[in-house]
């Protein structure tokens, strides 16, 4: 592959030849580099060489970063150079579509949580969410829908407390989502508009039952058998007569419960 023959150049200390197909690339293969736009910045990302190339996706960024949030191999990149990308001050994307990328990069990273609830130390325990989320800030909740191909989560800005008692938290920058494993096109997010119940947290007795819950049941996670696996009491209310509307949208179309395949917190820094 040119590129790699490129960066074997390079760390040859093969300058001239480097820079001879680098600009090959940019001037004969630039649509094969924005179709592989994660592959070839991984490769340059972290190097002093490459000016040309670094530019040339530099303006990519800049003028077109769909083109690069909607690769095939977006989920490829690297921790680092996406972080280096949504810090950019000149970065053209609404914040709404940020999340989504973010979130579909992020579950993409995850490796499958085990069915088994003692293989993952209680995992899917309610009682387990609390304990280990307690004190952490900005967390993502991401749970999988048994039966279908759903994933639902939520976003807290907020430090978890498991010493609160039963209690709405206040915010205005939670949110909810909904989104068809691997078509990004059909998420659904919903931002918090009634920031007085934006969250609930739930008391020591109540821990044993609940996990996270968003608004009046927008989005909440729930066993009566101590498993969210086990029992299905999961789930994401629609019908907004019957309780406070506390966020924009409903993020399913069924007031039916569910159960959960596996789930993920991730922490947000």
């Amino acid at each position: 592959m040119d590129t790699k023959l490129m960066v074997n150049a390079d760390e040859l200390e093969l300058k001239e030849l480097s820079e001879k197909l680098e600009s090959y690339l940019i001037e004969s293969k630039a649509s094969w580099l924005r179709t592989h736009f994660s592959l070839i910045y991984h490769l340059i990302f972290d190097s002093n060489e490459f000016k040309g190339l670094k530019k040339f996706y530099n303006e990519i960024i800049t003028k077109y970063p769909n083109l690069i949030f909607e690769s095939e191999d977006f989920t490829s990149l690297q921790e680092t150079a996406l972080i280096s990308i949504l810090q950019r001050d000149d970065l053209k994307v609404e914040e709404i579509k940020i999340w989504d990328y973010v979130i579909k990069w992020g579950i993409a990273q995850s490796p499958t949580l085990p069915t088994n609830s003692e293989e993952c130390q209680d995992g899917f325990r309610p009682k387990t969410f609390w304990k280990i989320c307690n004190g952490h800030t900005g967390t993502i909740v991401v749970a999988k829908v048994a039966g279908t191909d759903e994933i639902v989560g939520g976003y807290n800005p907020l430090a978890c407390d498991n010493s609160i008692g039963d209690h709405y938290i206040e915010t205005n920058d939670s949110f909810i989502f909904s989104l068809k494993n691997g078509n990004i096109q059909d998420s659904i997010l919903s931002r918090v508009i009634d920031y007085f119940h934006a969250l609930l947290y739930h008391d020591s007795n109540d821990q044993n039952t609940f996990g996270p819950l968003f608004g009046n049941c927008k989005f909440v996670m729930k066993s009566e058998a101590s498993d969210f696996t086990q029992d299905k009491l999961c789930s994401c209310e629609c019908d907004s007569e019957n309780y406070l509307t506390c966020y924009e949208k409903p993020i399913r179309t069924t007031n039916e419960t569910f159960s959960i395949v596996d789930y993920e917190v991730f922490k947000i820094i």
